[in-house]
């Protein structure tokens, strides 16, 4: 396994050790689901950082340059089950010292550049496994609208996952309150989602009423949004 920081030629600004091309590789590991390679990674991130910090703080910081897609976004997106397992479990634990963690954890809130959670995309792909884990393991908030003012259910809905919309309108009836989209929503998500602009390398998601493809690339159209 390669020592990546010390290999690192363009550090960011992170407060961590990490640069961009190191964060690309966790996100592409994570687009592709290869569960045991970001173990690696992360292992090998791990021993090379200061002792404080901990995998998730690798991974909190871990964020496309442009884009903002963290790792729970790739996963999400490409149905990886067992990789948002993976992730959730590095989540932390109630103890005496903190018996209430927050919820949910600014991992599992992280909204990309276009305002989506990984919890919008797992919905919008039509994920239901993905959907319930993040919402029962991680906290996450269905509520939480991007900056098109679309909640999971209007992202499921305009999919046509109305197993992942019927399961959003039990769990949360709140989600029933009517959204749509603005212009200045259109506006701001410009050039995201499938076959808008050029896109980096992808890995292909499918079902549904059309193929979508999710990347781990650090540009707005390597993003599947809004349909």
């Amino acid at each position: 396994m390669p020592h990546y920081l010390q290999q690192s030629t363009r550090k960011s600004d992170l407060p961590i050790p990490l640069d961009y091309r190191v964060i690309d590789v966790l996100l592409d590991h994570c687009r592709k689901g290869d569960i045991t390679e970001l173990q690696q990674l992360l292992f090998v991130l791990v021993n090379e950082s200061p002792p404080s910090v901990m995998p998730l703080d690798l991974l909190t910081a871990s964020k496309g340059k442009e884009s903002l897609n963290n790792t729970l976004h790739m996963a999400a997106a490409n149905g990886h089950y067992e990789v948002a397992r993976y992730l959730l479990t590095l989540l932390p634990k109630a103890t005496p010292a903190n018996p209430n963690p927050i919820k949910p954890h600014p991992f599992v809130a992280q909204r990309n550049s276009s305002g989506n959670t990984p919890l919008h995309w797992a919905a919008l792909n039509g994920h239901l496994d993905i959907v319930k884990l993040l919402m029962d393991r991680g906290g996450a908030d269905p509520l939480v609208a991007n900056n098109a003012g679309h909640n999971v259910l209007f992202e499921a809905q305009s999919a046509g996952k109305e197993d992942v919309a019927k399961f959003l309108l039990e769990t949360c009836p709140e989600l029933a309150a009517p959204v749509g989209r603005t212009e200045e929503g259109e506006a701001a998500e410009e050039g995201e989602g499938a076959g808008k602009g050029k896109e980096p390398e992808t890995q292909p998601v499918t079902g549904g009423m059309e193929e979508l493809n999710v990347s781990a690339g650090d540009t707005k159209t390597g993003e599947a949004g809004s349909a």
